[in-house]
Formats: structure tokens, C-alpha cells, sequence
């Protein structure tokens, strides 16, 4: 795709495009489907990082398969709602979705690890922090899932110095 995040930014401007329809552009080419059918299968990814967290922090939340891990999501939002985390209640409530994603997926539940590989849950945990705080519409959402695809695979090319593909990379780090 490109060769540094300069790079990104300057396509961007150069093409007067916004970083979730480079990605789009970029998905439509490698797929063969539509704009519309893109936007539709990253709207159901949505839902799924939506249920997933919802999951991992209704009621008791959720135990690993094992037994060994869980509830932690549950227990962090009780802890925010009655306290005040030195970090602040905005982080604790983007944390508490990251949470709730790795438990959920722990207790071998469904879990999206779409457009990032799964990264510890961050991206539905901040993403649905988001919503709340600055009342993203769903549009705005599937937008934010596509910037978040474009640079992380930016930052995996960047960090593959062999060009071999952005999932060796991960052997590397």
C-alpha cells in the first residue's frame, strides 16, 4: 500500500480522499465488491465488537473456558461506576471494553479481531468509549474502523523491512 504514513497523509490530500476511503478504494480493489457491499460487511463487524462488549460487561460478565480468567470487565465497570480511577473514567471506560473483548474471546465466544488482528480488544474498547463521549454516528464508526485498518497495515509494511507480507511481520516482534 505505502511506504510510511507521510506517504498516506499526502495520497490523501493529493486525491482529496479521507483516510477510511483510501481503505475502502483499497478493499473494493482486492475484493471485487462494491463501496456499498464493503461498508456492509465492516457494519457487521461492528455489531460483533458491539456484542462482544456488551457481553463481557453485562451482569457478571463472562469466565474463561478454563476458569481461570474473567469477570474482570464486570468488575472494572462496577469500580468506575462507584470510584475514581487515577487514570480518569474515559480511559477506564475504553479499557473496560478491551476487557470485556479478551474475555469474551477467552471464554470462546465471537469476537471481530478485524481490521487489527485482534489487538487486545483497543479497538472496540476505545471505538465504543468514543461513541458515548462524542456521540458517533454508525457511519462515523464504520469510517473509524477503516482509518484503523489503513494504519495498521501501514504500520506492518512499515515494520516488515523484508516485504514479505504484513503477516510475518508478527514472527518479528
Amino acid at each position: 500500500m505505502f511506504d510510511s504514513i507521510r506517504e498516506t497523509i499526502d495520497y490523501a490530500v493529493e486525491n482529496n480522499m479521507s483516510f477510511a476511503d483510501i481503505m475502502i478504494q483499497e478493499e473494493m480493489e482486492l475484493s471485487g465488491q462494491s463501496r456499498d457491499e464493503v461498508r456492509d460487511l465492516m457494519k457487521e463487524n461492528l455489531q460483533v465488537m458491539r456484542d462482544a462488549v456488551v457481553k463481557g460487561t453485562t451482569g457478571d460478565g463472562v469466565e474463561s473456558v478454563t476458569g481461570y480468567t474473567g469477570h474482570d470487565a464486570a468488575k472494572i465497570r462496577d469500580y468506575n461506576e462507584n470510584h475514581h480511577a487515577l487514570s480518569g473514567h474515559e480511559m477506564m471506560e475504553a479499557v473496560k471494553g478491551a476487557v470485556a473483548t479478551n474475555e469474551v474471546n477467552a471464554a470462546m465466544g465471537i469476537i471481530c479481531a478485524t481490521p487489527t488482528a485482534g489487538s487486545s480488544g483497543t479497538i472496540p474498547g476505545v471505538l465504543f468509549k468514543l461513541e458515548k463521549t462524542h456521540e458517533l454516528t454508525e457511519e462515523q464508526m464504520i469510517d473509524f474502523l477503516f482509518v484503523s485498518s489503513l494504519f495498521i497495515l501501514n504500520v506492518l509494511y512499515i515494520l516488515d523491512e523484508d516485504r514479505v507480507g504484513p503477516i510475518l511481520i508478527l514472527d518479528k516482534l
